[in-house]
């Protein structure tokens, strides 16, 4: 393979990763739009569920 061929592989592979990156977050902002939705669960319960702060939380939540 040559160097040419080795750069493009390895953009495609970073490109895939970030695609990857991307679709499970937009899948985490679903599921805490759901949660805060649901009335529930405190900002801390969804932050352990979901793995992210609680910062990022109340930003979704604004958002609605």
């Amino acid at each position: 393979m040559s160097i040419y061929e080795e750069l493009i592989q390895e953009g495609i592979e970073k490109g895939i990763e970030k695609g990857i990156e991307k679709g499970i977050e937009k899948g985490k902002i679903e599921v805490i739009r759901r949660l805060l939705h649901t009335g529930k669960f405190s900002l801390s319960d969804i932050s352990a569920y979901t793995d992210v702060s609680e910062a990022f939380i109340k930003e979704i939540a604004e958002q609605k």
